[in-house]
């Protein structure tokens, strides 16, 4: 049986004008994204990311510049979620294996 590959698309909110900057100067303004809806409802400016790494150096070049910032995520067609490191160990993207990235929002 073929694996089903999941696509998960990392987004950041940037919690000020420096983190939304630093986003800004890094991704382009191609992956800006306006009122998008996340699982709690409410709408959010996100900054749609490559992949799980390019997440995991900006938070800690965030932390160590105390800029405040959430990570969410979409695994599949799932809503926009909130994202909390080491919290979801069964849910953890696994190293080495490819996961599938959208640059695209799909809004619904």
């Amino acid at each position: 049986m073929a694996t089903k590959l999941i696509k998960w698309i990392w987004l950041i909110y940037a919690g000020d004008d420096r983190s939304n900057e630093l986003l800004g100067k890094m991704l382009g303004d191609e992956n800006a994204y306006t009122e998008q809806e996340c699982e709690d409802g409410v709408k959010r400016g996100l900054w749609c990311c490559p992949n799980y790494e390019f997440v995991d150096r900006f938070v800690r070049t965030a932390n160590h510049n105390r800029l405040p910032h959430k990570v969410f995520v979409r695994k599949g067609r799932a809503k926009i979620r909130l994202w909390s490191f080491g919290h979801h160990a069964k849910d953890q993207p696994k190293k080495g294996v490819h996961h599938e990235q959208s640059r695209r929002l799909q809004v619904h």
